[in-house]
């Protein structure tokens, strides 16, 4: 399996080049990087010890998630399995791993942001939605 290089700044090649959502642009793409309901950075954390090797993870505020997922928590299971699914497919993931990394995005869902709003806006379409069908 390949995956694109990991885009840099121009002019700043040793700077990540990144999504609206904080995530870099490139690399494998896992469903946690596809379908997110956090900023993930593979970047350490700027603290003293170990926790300079360790990536971070910065939770979205209920709006940014509902802003990402109009359609709420169907949505948000539509896209993360059609990335999984992609995933499996590229040979980033192994497939004997796949009900497992799914029955983890029943639960990755925050369970104070409403599953499934009561005004709803048309979802944004995705080619990763349209590929879980």
């Amino acid at each position: 399996a390949s995956a694109d290089v990991l885009a840099t700044r121009r002019f700043q090649p040793l700077r990540l080049a990144r999504d609206r959502a904080g995530i870099a642009i490139g690399g494998v793409r896992t469903p946690w990087v596809s379908a997110p309901v956090a900023t993930l950075s593979g970047l350490g954390q700027r603290t003293a010890g170990m926790g300079i090797v360790l990536g971070s993870t910065r939770k979205w505020t209920d709006e940014a998630l509902l802003h990402r997922y109009p359609g709420g928590k169907p949505q948000y299971l539509a896209e993360f399995t059609a990335a999984t699914r992609l995933a499996v497919g590229a040979g980033f993931l192994l497939p004997d791993d796949e009900p497992e990394i799914l029955a983890l995005a029943q639960v990755s869902w925050p369970p104070e942001v409403p599953a499934d709003p009561p005004t709803r806006r048309r979802p944004a379409t995705s080619r990763l939605a349209s590929a879980a069908h």
